[in-house]
This record gives structure tokens, C-alpha cells and sequence, in this order.
């Protein structure tokens, strides 16, 4: 893997990733003040935790605009508070991330969030957190600076057979308007076509309950969708070129 050493250049080293990671509900981090934590942290638990129960039961019902708000930000709240436990060189997210989310409390424009159920069997309990770099074809950026960060990132996050997936984009990122397009058309189309049904940004679409289930490979797809559209960009942007 690429570290950077003492003199602050990255360098390719062999490193042991250390010693295994404990079950996914033992994960804790230190770095929510008691204020928080016990104040609105824990309030929107409790709006979260009666939907989740239900959507798992496989009740029917529907989901309103408030209920997939509460949803999407208790979702991008997991994703956060996950991130932290990572090596610190290995984070999607900066501290700009977590006071805006502690002040809106709101997921950021640039997310797009998706709800679904699923028999995989990884959606007993499960996360998937996985930053990425994207630099544009053509652009002119130092090694040095731009090794060990990231710009977007894919997450997805199970729990009793119910999961939400997250596609993030750094709003700063250096594209073009056909790039934008196509990541995320390309994107928001592979998890879209699956019974995925989208949470963020919001709408005013009910969601009815329970929705369609979705295969184990189906939830593959949905939750690889952003590493896939951004293997196949060119053909992406030529097939966006086509459509104008």
C-alpha cells in the first residue's frame, strides 16, 4: 500500500493491517461529545428505530417525506461515525463533514442516499465504507498532494435484511459537466434499475411498504454501482454526448 513517511513523501510500504475487526456492533468511537450523543444523536435513534423494526418485519405501511428524512440522516450518521474507525489515512470524510451534519443534521446535497430489503446474507448485519479518488482525464495534480485522499465514496449499510446504500461526491471536485452527468446518471441508474427506491436528496414521493425484496446480486450492484460507473467513464460520456 502507499504511506507516507517521515520526510512527507508516499511511498509504497508492506504494512499489517492489524489484528481483526471486532463484530460490527461492538465498534465504538470516542469522538461525539456527551451532549450530543445524549441529546440529538440519541433522538433520532428513536425516530429510526420503530421504521427500521417495521421495514424489517415487512409490514405494510408507507413511508412519508419526514420518515425518509429521519432515514437518510440516521444512515449518513452510521457512515460518519464508521469512517472515524478507520485509519485516519483512510477516510472519506473531513471535519467540514461532521459540523455540518452536527448543524443541519441533514445528510449534504452532494449525497444520494437508497433504502431496500434484501435475503444476501450479508444483510444480517453488515457495512461497506469505501473511499475512492477520482482526478479527470487531462488534469494536472502532484502525487504528493493527492495520494491518501479521496473525493467521493461508496458506502452500504445492513441490518436484519434491510439496507441503505450511499453515494458520496466531495462538491469540490475537479469535472467537467459531461463528467458530472455521466458518474452520476451512470451511478444513480445502476442502483435505480434494482428495487433500491432513493431516500436523498428528498421528494415528496411516498414510499410504499414493504418493497420489492432484492436479490443478493442485485444488492452487489447496487451497492458497486459508483466503482462501475467509474470504470466504464468514456463510455459513459460518449453515450451522455449522444443523448444532447
Amino acid at each position: 500500500m502507499v504511506r507516507k513517511n517521515a520526510q512527507g513523501k508516499f511511498v509504497e510500504v508492506l504494512e499489517q493491517r492489524g489484528k481483526k475487526a471486532p463484530n460490527l456492533h461492538e465498534v465504538t468511537v470516542k469522538a461525539v461529545c456527551a451532549a450530543c450523543n445524549n441529546g440529538w444523536m440519541s433522538d433520532l435513534e428513536g425516530k429510526v428505530r420503530p421504521i427500521v423494526k417495521q421495514l424489517a418485519s415487512r409490514q405494510n405501511s408507507v413511508l412519508g417525506r419526514e420518515d425518509k428524512a429521519c432515514l437518510a440522516a440516521w444512515a449518513h450518521k452510521c457512515f460518519l461515525m464508521y469512517d472515524l474507525y478507520q485509519d485516519s489515512r483512510d477516510r472519506a470524510f473531513i471535519d467540514e463533514d461532521y459540523t455540518s451534519f452536527k448543524r443541519t443534521q441533514k445528510p449534504p446535497v452532494s449525497a444520494r442516499l437508497y433504502l431496500g430489503i434484501t435475503d444476501s446474507r450479508f444483510a444480517a448485519i453488515s457495512l461497506w465504507h469505501q473511499p475512492r479518488l477520482f482526478i479527470p482525464a487531462g488534469s494536472v495534480a502532484d502525487p504528493q498532494t493527492v495520494l491518501g485522499t479521496s473525493n467521493m465514496s461508496s458506502s452500504s449499510f445492513a441490518v436484519q435484511g434491510v439496507y441503505f446504500i450511499q453515494q458520496f461526491f466531495r462538491p469540490n471536485i475537479n469535472w467537467n459537466a459531461l463528467q458530472r452527468r455521466a458518474i452520476g446518471l451512470s451511478s444513480q441508474a445502476a442502483v435505480e434499475s434494482t428495487p433500491a427506491r432513493p431516500i436523498w436528496p428528498l421528494d415528496n414521493k411516498p414510499i410504499r411498504l414493504p418493497p420489492k425484496m432484492t436479490s443478493a446480486s442485485e444488492f452487489g450492484s447496487a451497492r458497486l454501482a459508483l466503482h462501475s460507473a467509474l470504470a466504464t467513464l468514456p463510455v459513459a460520456v460518449e453515450r451522455v454526448k449522444s443523448l444532447e
